[in-house]
């Protein structure tokens, strides 16, 4: 609000067979439902009598640039207000209020039926949003089973909980299974029945471990949710209290984080494992010729959307007329490694595969190369 009061906006009016304008005296304040407005009003000998067959033209400036109610630059722009739109004016006592476009015209009625006196006129400013968008989690089946006995009950005897607390243990889980592991434990410990068997099962420290110390991020950000979940109940943060994560005081608000920031944010070093000039030194080593090298350098230029096109039409000639380069097994090594170390598009990497197809099928192929890999 502060920085907006500094802006040097105002709310100019005219009428439409006028060329003169004049500036109101403006203002921002916040109305009744707590939304930003600009108001301009209008002092006595500004427009003290506007007659019906007359156009009232409203707009917004900021400097000497007009804007729009989203604070966007835009040409010249008049609003209109004329007779037509007073006839489906809403009356009150001795006001007049019409509304158009987002902005509200207030006048005061004059002695002459027809005649009306402008007493202010009101933008209403999309600078901020509405409201925080509310996001509901989707229906979970376990978290729904775990809110009735009878469901918990079929959670227990199939051991539901035992057999996802392995799934987030094991090392050899796939990570879109252990988030749907971690998912699944969160939705059943979100209810005060539920939240028991969690931890009879000790599953909150395994959850928190991977939440402060996977080196997989997005696995983390998983597990925090379901920690989320887990202070759904006072039962449930009571066991995260004793874990050193805290959660939210409100009803409602599933967040959860740790009162040591540094266990969520460090992460663990990963060793090093070189860089692309290793790559190269490697690729060198190979030792191409001269002809094997042109074709490299096409390979490698497919990488790159910019020279892919004519690579790629330089390759399938050279495939044409010297199909034999596409035998040779150190080209193939070379172009492999390029595909481990460097992004292609998929159907790039098919048509590099398509074009060491004979190779490939060849007799004793897989022998030969793994002497080359050594």
């Amino acid at each position: 609000m502060q920085i907006l009061h500094r802006l040097p906006l105002s709310i100019v009016v005219r009428i439409e067979t006028d060329t003169s304008s004049v500036i109101l005296p403006t203002y921002i304040q916040m109305d009744e439902k707590e939304n930003l407005v600009l108001v301009g009003k209008a002092l006595n000998g500004i427009i003290d009598s506007l007659q019906p067959h007359q156009v009232l033209c409203s707009s917004i400036k900021l400097g000497n640039k007009s804007i729009d109610s989203f604070g966007r630059a835009v040409e010249e722009y008049w609003l209109r207000c004329d007779n037509q739109d007073r006839k489906g004016a809403l009356r009150q006592d001795d006001r007049l209020i019409i509304e158009k476009s987002g902005v509200s015209f207030y006048f005061k009625l004059s002695l002459k039926a027809d005649n009306v006196k402008l007493d202010q006129i009101v933008y209403r400013i999309n600078i901020l949003p509405w409201c925080i968008t509310k996001r509901c989690l989707p229906t979970h089946l376990l978290g729904e089973l775990a809110n009735t006995h009878q469901g918990m009950k079929i959670i227990e005897r199939y051991r539901l909980i035992q057999i996802f607390k392995d799934d987030i243990v094991n090392s050899n889980t796939t990570l879109i299974k252990k988030r749907a592991a971690l998912w699944a434990l969160g939705q059943i410990g979100s209810s005060s029945s539920g939240i028991e068997f969690i931890k009879k099962e000790d599953v909150v420290k395994e959850i928190v471990r991977i939440a402060e110390m996977s080196e997989y991020l997005s696995l983390r950000g998983t597990a925090v949710y379901s920690l989320g979940l887990l202070s759904k109940t006072e039962e449930g943060k009571g066991i995260l209290k004793e874990q050193g994560w805290t959660s939210h005081i409100q009803k409602g608000i599933l967040s959860c984080i740790p009162l040591s920031p540094k266990k969520f944010f460090t992460i663990i070093p990963v060793p090093y494992k070189g860089d692309m000039v290793n790559l190269c030194n490697d690729i060198n080593k190979i030792g191409l010729s001269k002809e094997e090298e042109q074709v490299f350098y096409l390979l490698v230029r497919l990488c790159n959307q910019t020279t892919q096109k004519v690579a790629l039409a330089d390759i399938k000639k050279l495939n044409k007329e010297k199909a034999n380069l596409f035998m040779d097994i150190k080209l193939f090594h070379c172009a492999h490694l390029m595909l481990i170390n460097y992004r292609f598009k998929l159907n790039i990497r098919k048509v590099i595969h398509q074009l060491f197809d004979g190779l490939l099928t060849s007799k004793n192929f897989f022998s030969k190369y793994a002497k080359i890999c050594v």
